[in-house]
């Protein structure tokens, strides 16, 4: 247990050699950036494309949330700038980046030639062969120390504590057995010639370990020892983590691609720490309802489902949501809304695939509790105004909080033994979870809700970055770019911190100012390379009245900002009416605004509606046009059918009548004329069917003329005598 132990503390241990008390993750995540970003040419695609850098470069895993605050950082500092999802180092930038890669470059160089030197002065036979295994040796032991010994390291930077003595026989303790094998007598000289280098570092040589140490302190800062992970997840579990509802549309994918992986990336961090994910009844209701409300709204826009409509439907249907969910997939992959919405219906499945547990405990207490509920809706009601949400969303977010706080009990509740949690999107929950309705309750010390870029820096502090430490440091201390960050060298905050009794006026305030001042430690620094006392003193001197004074001016300055601010409170006391009116006035504005783009919108969608309406009527009609032109063209055809088949039915009859009913059966003469004469009329009445009704009277006319005409003609010939 003991040889386990050791290492891990070190490596937990922070050593911090900057200026102004160290520097945090913010400062090493925007150095890395920028490092990244010039080893990739000066610019990234995305931000993805960033945090696959920091992976493909040094292994080390880092998140989105916490890349896009040191990227707006770096670009409020005009260091990068951004264009769409892509981002670049501005020219400036990559000038500075490369001058101290450089001057960090002439540094070493400087440290080993120092080194070098010494060396040749102990042995000067050694060949120049030798000389280069030496420096290899050297680069791969000082990095094992590094490595090995984590803060502890820091003493290569002031061999002459009495601290240090015991580190550096640490360091002879361990020997060199980590090193490549050499012939006998270069063994022999490498264990005198490396220590060189620490034993007695010359200016050059303590800036270039203090660059090493400043690349090895980012580890520290970055992660933990992958080795203290199994001790982290026996510290966490048994927590819980309980999701909200607009966290569980990132979950489904119905909100933006980086929130969704985001989400996910988020749940997979506290399934590292054995941390419990769960929803509550409560919130798969909601989802239920919501996956029911959405569906009902894509069918009644079931006119807009359509290819060319397609974006414009994505764009009006938010940033998340279940109907943006089904815009989405029917952009990409043109699914119909009964595929989109029986999946979602069945989202289970879902919770399964990423370990999200329904759990009821103590939710019937709180259901129980509804005067407090009813009152914790007021509340939040209160502190969404104006704007409004349906009270059992109100209800939903005022039963998580009392079921956390319950779970939780009472006591001393830290972040350390909070074992439950709500994680939420929802910006005004943290502002709720810091009051109580006004009935005697006191105001938990920590909130029940906590935000995805909060529990990310929690969580992420929590578990490792990568799994092999020892390469990482290895790939970070062998990275141009990474680590040059300066700092002041012992010897000059000797003098300064030495010299402050001896001033009037002189405090540690003012020893910081001057040790913070870049051009004063270089004026100190130049001093103290002359070995003059006088000089140093003088310089020390001036340096001291120089920052006196300008804390003098601050102080004037500050006492007439301050007269000046006085004057500008009197000046908004007496503007308060007007910035009230004001506010109102804003209020009324956006308000305003708001009612013209649901007005807008709304006569978007009536015009789409319109048009849509007009070109289904505009087919429509058309269609039926088609129809009822086929309609009467059959119509027409079945009457031509039937006239002909009439007309030559009657043709026949009248053809017999006169014919064979006249001259074959009938025997009068009389009658056989009659005969005769009916049958005619026949035949004419069936060629008039079998002819077209324009020329109906003109046949008639005729045919009258002719039957008559055979009517005196059969008459005379019936009453002629034989």
């Amino acid at each position: 247990m003991a040889t386990t132990a050791g290492p891990s503390v070190r490596r937990l241990a922070q050593y911090r050699p900057f200026e102004r008390g160290g520097v945090d993750l913010r400062a090493v995540l925007q150095d890395l950036v920028l490092a990244a970003a010039v080893i990739n040419g000066g610019r990234f695609d995305s931000i993805f494309a960033c945090k696959q850098g920091f992976a493909d470069l040094w292994s080390v895993e880092v998140e989105i949330e916490e890349l896009r605050p040191a990227l707006d950082a770096l670009i409020e500092r005009d260091l990068i700038v951004k264009t769409g999802k892509a981002f670049e180092l501005t020219g400036q930038a990559a000038t500075d980046l490369s001058a101290r890669a450089r001057e960090f470059d002439q540094i070493e160089e400087r440290a080993f030639r120092e080194w070098e030197l010494a060396v040749r002065q102990m042995s000067p036979s050694v060949s120049a062969a030798d000389m280069e295994l030496l420096k290899q040796d050297l680069r791969e032991w000082l990095h094992g120390i590094i490595i090995r010994h984590g803060a502890e390291a820091a003493m290569m930077l002031y061999p002459e504590e009495d601290r240090a003595r015991g580190f550096f026989e640490q360091v002879d303790a361990r020997g060199f057995e980590q090193l490549p094998e050499r012939d006998e007598a270069l063994c022999a000289l490498r264990e005198q010639a490396l220590p060189l280098l620490i034993r007695h570092p010359t200016p050059d040589q303590r800036r270039f370990l203090a660059g090493l140490l400043n690349t090895s302190f980012y580890m520290c800062v970055l992660t933990i020892d992958p080795d203290a992970k199994q001790l982290v997840q026996e510290q966490m579990k048994g927590g819980r983590m309980y999701l909200d509802t607009n966290f569980m549309y990132a979950v489904l994918g119905a909100a933006p691609p980086e929130e969704v992986y985001s989400s996910r990336r988020l749940m997979q961090l506290c399934r590292d720490v054995s941390f419990e994910l769960a929803i509550t009844p409560w919130s798969v209701d909601e989802l239920r309802t919501s996956i029911a409300r959405a569906r009902r709204e894509i069918d009644d826009q079931k006119a807009f489902v359509r290819p060319e409509l397609g974006e414009m439907m994505l764009r009006l249907s938010g940033e998340k949501g279940f109907n943006r969910l089904f815009w989405q997939a029917y952009n990409q992959k043109k699914t119909s809304p009964k595929d989109v919405f029986d999946r979602l219906e069945h989202f289970e499945a879902e919770l399964d695939r990423y370990g999200i547990k329904v759990i009821a405990d103590g939710c019937d207490r709180v259901d129980n509790q509804e005067e407090r509920i009813r009152l914790y809706s007021s509340l939040l009601n209160s502190e969404r105004w104006p704007k409004q949400r349906e009270w059992i969303v109100l209800e939903h977010d005022a039963k998580c909080r009392l079921l956390v706080e319950q779970l939780r009990g009472d006591g001393k509740i830290r972040v350390s033994n909070a074992r439950y949690w709500f994680l939420t999107y929802d910006g005004k929950l943290p502002r709720f979870a810091a009051r109580v309705p006004d009935n005697g309750d006191a105001v938990p010390e920590l909130p029940f809700c906590v935000s995805p870029s909060a529990w990310v820096q929690i969580i992420r502090a929590l578990t490792p970055r990568t799994d092999d430490f020892d390469r990482t440091v290895v790939d970070l201390l062998t990275s141009p770019f990474v680590g040059y960050r300066r700092a002041v060298d012992p010897a000059i905050l000797r003098e300064v911190v030495g010299r402050m009794d001896h001033y009037e006026d002189a405090s540690p305030e003012m020893a910081v100012a001057v040790l913070t001042d870049t051009a004063k430690v270089r004026e100190i620094e130049t001093a103290v390379a002359t070995e003059n006392e006088e000089t140093v003193e003088d310089a020390v001197k001036a340096a001291y009245s120089a920052k006196a004074r300008e804390m003098e001016e601050a102080i004037a300055a500050s006492e007439q900002r301050g007269a000046r601010a006085e004057e500008a409170r009197a000046a908004a006391d007496a503007r308060t009416g007007e910035v009230e009116a004001a506010r109102v006035q804003d209020q009324q504005a956006a308000d305003e605004v708001q009612r013209q783009r649901q007005a807008e919108w709304e006569s978007e969608r009536q015009g789409l509606n319109r048009k849509l309406a007009e070109a289904t009527s505009d087919r429509a009609g058309r269609k039926a046009d088609e129809r009822l032109r086929d309609l009467e063209e059959w119509r027409e055809k079945r009457r031509r059918n039937v006239r002909i088949l009439i007309g030559a039915a009657l043709v026949i009859v009248g053809l017999a009548m006169a014919l064979v009913l006249s001259l074959v059966i009938l025997s009068n003469r009389w009658a056989i004329a009659g005969g005769a004469v009916c049958g005619v009329g026949i035949v004419v009445a069936g060629i008039r069917v079998l002819l077209p009704s324009r020329i109906a009277s003109e046949f008639w006319l005729w045919a009258a003329v002719l039957v008559g005409l055979a009517a005196v003609a059969v008459a005379v010939a019936a009453a002629s005598p034989h």
